[in-house]
Order: structure tokens, then C-alpha cells, then sequence
């Protein structure tokens, strides 16, 4: 369905004159640490990311094709793991690309992997992969150690571990979601044992519940495992909350933007990138008349406040990345940054417009294509 491949009108819309140099006012508020920073500018963070990435692997003679990258993390020792749809395997490398383990094929028996929906580091040389929604295999040193199925994850997805090694559990949440006439529901944040014996609701983000007359631009929820804790987002909202391990708020973040709302050439934006969508081979049995229906319906639903971002991503070290919001296809170069202690850093930009698959303490994993639209891996240093 087309709005479901709308990445959403660039980055931060935003005044004021703190980037990150002005000190927030810090209060207590029945044991919960509340940061608000005030106004925000679109200035840069004190971190930067590297010109050229410190390994890419996928482009050159004697590299491993990468078709269709899945998933991918920064592991705790510098090591990277990545998955591709094809073939269906998970590779192990080095920080400087070297590839130390490779792992599966395209099946449903054990040894082999299926969509998968994430990748984890859980220490001591062992990798976690969700995949087909229910299947969690345990990977070490390249060999599977352990498969579980867990039918009640069908609808989560693994996003990390807390301090006491149990596996933090989100539902997945997707943009495009209606924003009026309705009321934002709340979805559990699960966390459980690696066995799967024991499961305990630690938390709640909020979500909207899809509809067919959705807002092209419709708001979301979304939830990530930042650091020992996690951090939960609704892109309507200039707005973060922490939570421990056990699901009790420690910290919110606030600060002020303006709203930014669909302008006419947000509008024509759409339009041009629609028009370019339907000439593509999957439309070209469709009939003129249904494509100019589909088209005015999209503009209709054009309306509302713009997300101020789009689904959070956590690091290692607990601090919040905040991707610029798109109203144009391709990935954002643009991520605000709060810190672990709630204050807005500013605005880091990347080298391109990459997909990310990680964020780690002191670097970046993303999926480049070059002009054959071949993708390639590759780690990039983030200096702090």
C-alpha cells in the first residue's frame, strides 16, 4: 500500500537558542527526574560522525554480496552482526570487516532463519535472532546453540536486555496511524526470561490503533531500550520518559518546538513522488481513473500537524536519537540527540541518507547503496 512506504518532510522544525549550550531547569517531581530544556535550535550536537566510514564491506572484489540487508547491531566487544534476505544468513564481522562467522540458511528447521525482525548482542559471544515473528535462536561462535518458539511474541519484537540479563520485549508499532477520532491506546513492554518461562509487563508506551482513513502524516508511539533503561516517544510530542529495568518512570524530557503543519508544497511534495510511485511496473495494468483516485485520496488525508520525528532509537550509554521526519522518500541524515540525563544535545548529521540498523557508544552501522544499487555495510566512528 503506498502510505505504508511514505518516509515522511525533513528533520527538526525548529527556534529558540538553546542547541544544547543553555542549561535545562531540573526538578523533582514525586521521585521522577523532570528536564526541561526550554527552546531548542537546529544547531549542531558536540558530536560528529565521520566523514568516511573505518569498514565497509559489500562493494569490493571478494566481498560477500549483502541482498537485502534485514537487521543489524554493534556488539558490545566492536564485533558488527548483520542479517540478509538473501541469502537468508547472519554474518559476524570484524571491526574492520573481516568476516569472522556466518551462520543459517533459508528455512524453517532449526540451524535455519526465516524474516527476521531483530538482532542482539547478549555477551559472551552470543547473538540472539528473532525470526518468522516466533523463532529466537541463540547463536555462538557461528554455531545455534538453543531455538525457541514463543507463539505469544508473534506481535514483539526483541530490542534488548536489562542489567539482569532478561530480554526486554516491544510491540511493534508502525507509522500511518490515525490520529483523530480516536483515542491513543497503551501496549505493554514485556520483559522475560531467556527461557520464556516467566513474563512480567514492566511497562506501557502508547500507540494509535490503525484505521483505514488514516492520516497520510498520522503520529505514533514508540519504545526503545536505551542504556539500563527505556525510553519511550510519541512523535506528536516534544516529550521523552525513562524507565528502569522494573518499568518505574525515572526521568522525562521536555523542550519546545514549533509545530509544523502540511504546507502546499508538503502537499505538491506528495504529489510529485505519487505520480513518479504509480508509473512503476507493479501499476502499469492498473486503470488511470483507480491510480488519480488513489492519488486525491492521499492528498485528502493530507492534514494535521507533522511529527516532530520518527521512532526513537536508544544507545548503549542511554542517551535518545531522534530521526528527522521525512515527507519524501529515503532514509533522514539529520538525528537529534538527548542525552542520558535528559538534555537536548542538538543535531548530528550523517555522511548520507543511510538506513541506520545501530547506534553504539561510539559508532553508527548503516546500509549504503551506490549507483548499481548494490548495499554494502558500514561502521562510521562517532566522536564525542
Amino acid at each position: 500500500m503506498l502510505l505504508a512506504v511514505l518516509p515522511m518532510l525533513c528533520a527538526f522544525a525548529c527556534s529558540g537558542d538553546n542547541g544544547g549550550g543553555a542549561d535545562p531547569v531540573v526538578r523533582d517531581s514525586a521521585g521522577i527526574r523532570i528536564v526541561e530544556n526550554g527552546p531548542v535550535a537546529n544547531e549542531p550536537a558536540p558530536w560528529r560522525v565521520s566523514a568516511e566510514p573505518v569498514m565497509r564491506i559489500g562493494w569490493d572484489e571478494g566481498d560477500p554480496e549483502f541482498a537485502g540487508v534485514a537487521q543489524g547491531a554493534i556488539l558490545g566487544d566492536g564485533r558488527v552482526a548483520v542479517t540478509t534476505y538473501d541469502p537468508r544468513r547472519l554474518f559476524v564481522m570484524s571491526p574492520t570487516g573481516e568476516i569472522l562467522d556466518a551462520f543459517g540458511r533459508d528455512g524453517g528447521g532449526p540451524g535455519e532463519l526465516g524474516a527476521v525482525v531483530a538482532v542482539l548482542g547478549l555477551g559472551g559471544d552470543t547473538i540472539l535472532v528473532q525470526h518468522d515473528r516466533i523463532r529466537f535462536s541463540f547463536v555462538h561462535d557461528g554455531e545455534l546453540v538453543r531455538e525457541l518458539r514463543i507463539t505469544d511474541a508473534a506481535r514483539s519484537a526483541v530490542a534488548g536486555a536489562t542489567p539482569a540479563g532478561r530480554l526486554v520485549m516491544l510491540p511493534n508499532s508502525g507509522s500511518g496511524i490515525q490520529q483523530h477520532e480516536t483515542t491513543w491506546s497503551q501496549a505493554p513492554i514485556v520483559s522475560i526470561t531467556r527461557d520464556a518461562e516467566q513474563w512480567d509487563t514492566i511497562g506501557l508506551f502508547e500507540y494509535l490503533p490503525p484505521t483505514a482513513d488514516r492520516p497520510t502524516y498520522a503520529p505514533f508511539g514508540s519504545a526503545a531500550v536505551s542504556g539500563e533503561r527505556i525510553v519511550v516517544s510519541r512523535n506528536d510530542r516534544t516529550e521523552l520518559k525513562w524507565l528502569d529495568e522494573t518499568g518505574e518512570p525515572r526521568q522525562i524530557a521536555r523542550w519546545q518546538m514549533p509545530a509544523r503543519t502540511v504546507t502546499d508544497s508538503v502537499r505538491s511534495a506528495l504529489e510529485r513522488f505519487m505520480r513518479e510511485y504509480y508509473q512503476g511496473p507493479d501499476y502499469e495494468n492498473v486503470p488511470a481513473t483507480e491510480i488519480e483516485r488513489r492519488m486525491a485520496a492521499a492528498l485528502d488525508r493530507a492534514y494535521g500537524p507533522l511529527p516532530f520525528h520518527r521512532l526513537v532509537i536508544g544507545d548503549p550509554d542511554g542517551n535518545a536519537w531522534l530521526p528527522g521526519y521525512l515527507v519524501r522518500p529515503g532514509w533522514p541524515n539529520l538525528y537529534a540527540v538527548v542525552s542520558a540525563d535528559g538534555r537536548w544535545l542538538g543535531v548530528v548529521q550523517l555522511p548520507g541518507e543511510f538506513k541506520v540498523l545501530d547506534i553504539g557508544a561510539d559508532g553508527v552501522l548503516v546500509v549504503e547503496e551506490n549507483e548499481l544499487d548494490m548495499q554494502a555495510v558500514a561502521l562510521y566512528r562517532l566522536e564525542k
